[in-house]
């Protein structure tokens, strides 16, 4: 199973894309207000940084996954807590996102249809992409669903140029100041940390020397779209007004109204949307299965996609509320906790581990050969 640079960047793309659209403009602009943009591009920034750690410790040990390296980095038992708190976070993840995407489907398409039934379909399709082509299909479906979602955003942002007020994000820095643009940056660059899922991608790669730069392409990519599509939000509404919403992005998509022929695209803006988060929420079920079965000892990872199915429909059907839910694990989980801890902390100690250990590896073997 090997990725190419292309489906590897699409892949990418496509999910960083569809939920930092979605979930991290509001939060910007909450806190940074017309400044929100800004809080973008400096996240974007950070992001940067973040992939090239992520990247550099891959490297170390390109043909290893997570599940092997960490051992070779922090010997076994260590190793496995650290591979189990990665785990731990990213089918907690997986299943707020499912929920996520079934509720939105359900408050703009499907009124009548009971939740565990949009749940049950997405999953069956999830399942059916991974057993029959895993990786492999993921990376070809990405190369569909990745320009088909920046297409859409652009052609969205183009038609409702005519109803764009440049004057609302003005004042620039004079409002908020950089503390509240600072503040505003972690969201959206605790999302663009997904990165780390090079950890579990890194052997399936055609190119790993390329990664590191192949992933910053990414994450300027999807800072430049998540960028332009902040200020369409502030252009139309205002930076106040957005800021309540969860979706704004969406209410943008549903202002689109040209010479009253061009109306209703939202859509088919949500269908490609949802191509989008199919990829993700596939990726998440492919490292998880995977990488359970190589840290449980068993052969076939295939066997475990039905139990990560099974985990995440009964994850993301309990919850009551999902507006709670997400400020829950956002505000008290994700921000403070993932994102210092999963996405930093843990990658620095490993980066610095894991290079003296390379390091001292290659000296040994230096002086074995002049011996």
């Amino acid at each position: 199973m090997k990725l190419t640079r292309w489906q590897f960047f699409c892949m990418m793309t496509a999910l960083e894309v569809c939920m930092t659209i979605w979930l991290t403009i509001a939060p910007a602009l909450k806190t940074a207000k017309q400044d929100g943009w800004i809080s973008i591009l400096l996240g974007g920034c950070i992001g940067i940084v973040v992939a090239l750690m992520m990247a550099a410790i891959s490297r170390l040990y390109p043909g290893h996954t997570l599940v092997q390296f960490t051992e070779l980095i922090f010997g076994k038992w260590i190793g496995k807590f650290v591979t189990l708190l990665y785990f731990l976070t990213w089918y907690s993840v997986a299943a707020v996102i499912l929920r996520d995407a079934a509720d939105f489907l359900q408050l703009v398409l499907f009124r009548s249809t009971p939740m565990y039934t949009i749940i049950i379909v997405i999953l069956l399709l999830m399942l059916y992409i991974n057993y029959r082509g895993g990786v492999n299909a993921l990376g070809r479906f990405s190369e569909i669903a990745g320009p088909l979602l920046l297409f859409v955003i652009a052609l969205s942002i183009i038609l409702n140029l005519k109803s764009m007020e440049p004057h609302l994000i003005r004042p620039i820095l004079s409002d908020t100041g950089m503390s509240a643009i600072l503040q505003g940056s972690f969201v959206y660059a605790s999302f663009l940390g997904e990165t780390y899922f090079i950890f579990m991608l890194m052997p399936f790669l055609a190119a790993k020397k390329q990664a590191g730069r192949d992933l910053v392409l990414v994450i300027v990519t999807t800072t430049i779209t998540v960028t332009l599509a902040t200020l369409l939000v502030i252009m139309l509404f205002g930076p106040n007004f957005p800021s309540k919403f969860m979706y704004p992005y969406f209410f943008a998509v549903r202002y689109i109204s040209l010479l009253n022929f061009i109306e209703n695209i939202d859509i088919w803006v949500m269908f490609v949307w949802l191509l989008a988060v199919f990829v993700k929420l596939s990726l998440y079920m492919f490292i998880c299965s995977y990488g359970t079965a190589q840290w449980l000892g068993i052969k076939n990872w295939k066997k475990i996609v039905w139990w990560f199915a099974g985990i995440m429909f009964l994850s993301s059907v309990l919850p009551r509320n999902i507006t709670i839910i997400n400020q829950i694990y956002a505000e008290k989980f994700w921000t403070p906790y993932v994102f210092p801890v999963m996405m930093i902390g843990l990658p620095v100690i490993m980066l610095i581990v894991g290079s003296l250990r390379q390091n001292r590896r290659n000296g040994d073997s230096a002086r074995e050969q002049a011996g």
